[in-house]
């Protein structure tokens, strides 16, 4: 379809009424929806070709009110598809409650409903409903790295966070963090961004270099 290049599609998600997200890189957000076949498309800045980072799309997720959060290159999204409303979230230098920063990779929302944001350089954020800000987690915080590529929760309510310095798990009410490392059985390379997954049963897959790893 001309609305979508399938070669640079990146991740694909399927909202609540059954219409398939997919986040490209080059050509931001596209909406299928099955029963028509049609693709309908989201680009923040359509004509700025100076600054195309918006339209690489990492991650889409639909949160329970039913709004999409877009990660991109260049900042975080909400977009509202009943009002095609669109907030944008990026980093200020000169606010320290502001996204920690603009390469946005991942996005989870917890079983509190509570949205967390994996970034590129930039650490975990928090992000807090109430007063539009974000707190921040990183590698001062004990985070291996501030390169958050992916973020699973497991049955207890911790947060897995898969980085490029490995595997480490945080506790969303202490905020304690674990790193795991080969001592703990864990390879000895960087976790890929985009590769992890978390079956019915509890148990979690990450992908590396060098295979991946399996374990509840």
């Amino acid at each position: 379809p001309k609305n979508v290049n399938p070669q640079s599609i990146i991740t694909i998600k399927e909202n609540r009424t059954g219409q398939l997200l997919l986040g490209t890189i080059g050509g931001g957000m596209s909406i299928f929806d099955p029963a028509s076949g049609k693709f309908s498309r989201f680009r923040y800045k359509p004509d700025d070709d100076k600054n195309p980072a918006n339209d690489r799309v990492y991650d889409i997720t639909e949160d329970r009110a039913g709004h999409l959060w877009i990660a991109t290159g260049d900042g975080l999204f909400r977009f509202d598809p009943e009002t095609r409303k669109i907030t944008e979230y990026r980093h200020d230098a000169n606010n320290p409650q502001s996204l920690s920063a603009n390469d946005v990779g991942t996005i989870y929302e917890d079983k509190n409903g509570v949205l967390w944001i994996g970034t590129t350089s930039g650490g975990l954020n928090r992000f807090d409903r109430e007063t539009e800000s974000f707190t921040h987690f990183t590698e001062r915080d004990g985070l291996p790295s501030n390169d958050v590529f992916q973020i699973m929760e497991d049955e207890q309510g911790n947060l897995w966070l898969c980085t490029d310095r490995g595997l480490a798990r945080f506790n969303i009410e202490t905020k304690a963090v674990r790193v795991f490392t080969v001592n703990d059985g864990a390879p000895n390379n960087p976790f890929d961004n985009k590769t992890a997954f978390k079956d019915r049963n509890g148990t979690m897959y990450f992908g590396g270099q060098d295979g991946f790893v399996r374990f509840n």
